[in-house]
């Protein structure tokens, strides 16, 4: 068979014949196998601008990327390659050993060498040399600060120069003048009274329990018993009243008990006393009866009629005469107030016999005039227009000898005799069928179902010999399938379901031949997409790193920092200068005689800041930098209370017994061995007063552990 393939195609052109398609790729046409999706491949749509609609996938040529909608926006896919796997691929430039890293507050990061200061002194901006206590730290304005004494700051009210604090008492409160001046005043000097009894417009004098508190209308107020009876009201008479009585008003303010009728009273007083007309006081406002309960018998002598309005007459259950009664008429016409609005009988309960002198011999039946015809059950129109006579059957109107074709006429003529086309006499303004009323079979021959558009274009609609729907002579499934191959696939925000799936990553096509194309393999648990002739790997979401652990780094303790080698390793750990925090060192010494010395020795940290040093009997307790210091100190004990012997020495206090010392500025304490340690060397004379262990105890700020 001769392929005649399209001439000058574009990238992604394809080009079918009988059941195989194949694809222009710029060089040459590949078959593309469409017989099955789940074999075949799936080519992504490429756009510059990702697709939002959500699970729409999209190749963006400009970037190389895969994008995904969400139904708000895209998202990118991420190669495996640039998911970041350590900090430097975050864009952070690794440092040296010792380095911490910082940041900017505005999401710039570096490796930076941590501050060596420690205390205030150590701060170049700070002047703690000479502070005394109670000064504050205060600033010249450019960046320098220094301790000074501040005039005038007092921390008591009793300091404070317009603030009267003489003679003030419990329970006083603090008042203003409104000039900017304070001083204690009792509560009663406020506001001029604390109990009723103080206020000038209360008598509260020779109140009682129960009493209630009562205004005279003109601000002043007492106490008075108050009125809980009908007895004790000025307006109401209760004298002489009986049980059942009901409190009367003569409308002018005075109430009284009187009796009252019960229902029972005025069906008495109907039953044998009624000598006068039951009027309403108003023109038709009350009912006699009502709807679910109505009288039996109505028993008058007259009816007067003459004025009762339409529908004012009402019969809840029957309205009848006895069968031994009749309604006579003399000389009366029964008409309806207007025209067509009185009816004679219903059709649910019609009258029997109607007498009216013989109406076959006597009278005229006057038909409805309707050029449309009534189709209701039983019901006769005349046709003025057309002059016919029509009977309803409660469906339609039947005509009634008009001797012309009837419905049986023209089916009878359908079935056996139609010889000529059946053509309306307008264009396209008859249906065959209806909703309601459908044609079965429709049976045609060849090509013979037309469609007309409105430049009265014909179309043909059929079956070919193979059984398949056709129109112009084109199989409809074939066209189907050359409209999807020949244009990007826009399923209008519905979903595209495909299993796009290979075993093993060799079982996947030419990337090169498949630009674009996004695949799954099953064996690597992977997503891939094609780009630059290889299959590039997909990351799924757990292999993205969320935390520093996630990058094989080992977490740390509480207040230890993330430092580098300079090699690309990191680690948490506490850096030199920081991670300062409060700590108690202790040590004890031998069983030593009064008056006599022993080096003590109390593991602690490298650096730190004394707080305090506590003892737990009479001591004289000196802190070295080193044990060589120590060695150089020759003080004895008759020395105490003298300058040392040396340079070494930090710190020492001297005792009389148990007593914590506490030092205030602290003093700065370090081991100074070639190789520091955290030994804390000590010298401690015994002076308890006998032979005693002595057991020394320092609070310190740790610097460097």
């Amino acid at each position: 068979m001769a392929l005649t393939f399209p001439t000058s195609p574009t990238v992604g052109q394809q080009y079918t014949e009988g059941n195989k398609t194949w694809q222009w790729n710029g060089t040459t046409w590949d078959a593309v196998n469409t017989s099955d999706l789940t074999s075949g491949v799936l080519l992504l749509p490429t756009h510059a601008t990702p697709d939002v609609v959500e699970a729409s996938v999209v190749w963006n040529e400009t970037t190389d990327t895969v994008s995904v909608g969400t139904g708000l926006d895209s998202k990118d896919l991420a190669k495996v390659e640039d998911v970041p796997t350590v900090l430097t691929d975050l864009g952070i430039t690794d440092g040296t050993a010792g380095q911490v890293l910082t940041t900017d507050g505005a999401g710039a990061f570096t490796f930076e060498t941590a501050s060596a200061a420690t205390t205030l002194d150590g701060l170049t901006d700070v002047t703690a040399a000479g502070a005394t206590n109670g000064q504050l730290l205060t600033a010249d304005g450019a960046g320098n600060f220094t301790f000074t004494t501040v005039s005038g700051v007092s921390s008591t009210l009793a300091g404070l120069t317009d603030v009267d604090v003489t003679g003030q008492t419990s329970g006083q409160f603090l008042t203003t003048d409104g000039a900017g001046n304070f001083t204690f005043a009792t509560p009663v000097d406020l506001v001029g009274a604390t109990t009723l009894d103080e206020l000038t417009d209360v008598t509260a004098a020779g109140s009682t329990a129960g009493q209630v508190l009562t205004s005279d209308g003109a601000g002043n107020f007492t106490f008075a018993t108050p009125t809980t009876t009908l007895d004790g009201l000025t307006d109401v008479t209760a004298a002489g009243s009986t049980a059942g009585q009901i409190l009367s008003s003569d409308g002018a303010g005075a109430y009284t008990f009187i009796d009252h009728y019960s229902d029972t009273d005025v069906a008495a007083y109907l039953n044998t006393n009624l000598d006068s007309d039951i009027v309403p006081d108003t023109s038709i406002t009350y009912d006699v009866g009502k709807a679910v309960s109505r009288f039996k018998e109505l028993h008058v002598r007259d009816i007067f009629t003459e004025n009762i309005e339409a529908n004012e007459v009402k019969a809840f259950g029957q309205l009848r005469l006895e069968s031994t009664s009749d309604i006579i008429l003399a000389t009366t016409t029964i008409y309806g107030t207007g025209a067509n609005t009185l009816d004679i009988g219903a059709s649910l309960f019609p009258m029997k016999e109607i007498h009216t002198n013989n109406l076959a011999s006597y009278t005229t039946l006057t038909i409805p005039i309707n050029n449309t015809p009534n189709t209701a059950d039983g019901s006769m129109t005349w046709d003025g227009t057309n002059n016919k006579l029509y009977v309803g059957d409660g469906t339609t109107a039947i005509e009634i000898g008009a001797g012309g074709y009837g419905d049986t006429d023209v089916a009878t003529y359908l079935n056996g005799n139609l010889d000529t086309h059946i053509i309306p006499d307008t264009n396209a303004t008859y249906d065959i069928g209806a909703a309601e009323f459908k044609i079965r079979h429709l049976y045609l021959s060849d090509n013979s179902l037309k469609f007309v558009n409105a430049s009265n274009t014909e179309y043909s609609m059929g079956v070919d010999g193979d059984g398949e729907l056709t129109f112009q002579s084109v199989k409809l499934s074939d066209a189907a399938v050359i409209k999807v191959q020949s244009a990007d696939l826009d399923m209008g925000g519905n979903k595209v379901l495909f299993a796009n799936v290979y075993t093993n990553f060799g079982d996947l096509p030419n990337a090169s031949l498949y630009h674009g194309m996004f695949a799954h393999v099953h064996s690597d648990a992977a997503a891939y997409y094609a780009h630059a002739g290889a299959w590039v790997k997909l990351a799924n979401d757990s292999a993205v790193p969320t935390a520093l652990t996630d990058l094989g780094i080992t977490d740390g303790t509480s207040g230890q920092v993330l430092q580098t080698d300079g090699s690309g390793n990191f680690t948490f750990a506490t850096p030199s200068g920081a991670g300062a925090a409060r700590n108690t060192y202790t040590g004890a010494t031998a069983s030593i005689a009064d008056q006599a010395s022993a080096n003590l020795d109390v593991t602690g940290c490298k650096s730190y800041v004394i707080y305090k040093i506590t003892t737990d009997v009479g001591a004289w307790v000196t802190i070295y930098a080193d044990a060589a210091s120590r060695t150089a100190d020759t003080r004895t004990y008759a020395d105490k209370g003298t300058d040392p012997s040396t340079d070494g020495v930090i710190a020492e206090v001297i005792t009389t017994g148990a007593e914590t010392v506490l030092v205030a500025p602290g003093v700065y304490g370090f081991n100074n061995e070639a190789t520091p340690t955290t030994n804390i060397p000590m010298r401690v004379f015994n002076d308890s007063g006998g032979t005693s262990t002595v057991t020394v105890t320092v609070d310190v700020l740790t610097l460097e552990a």
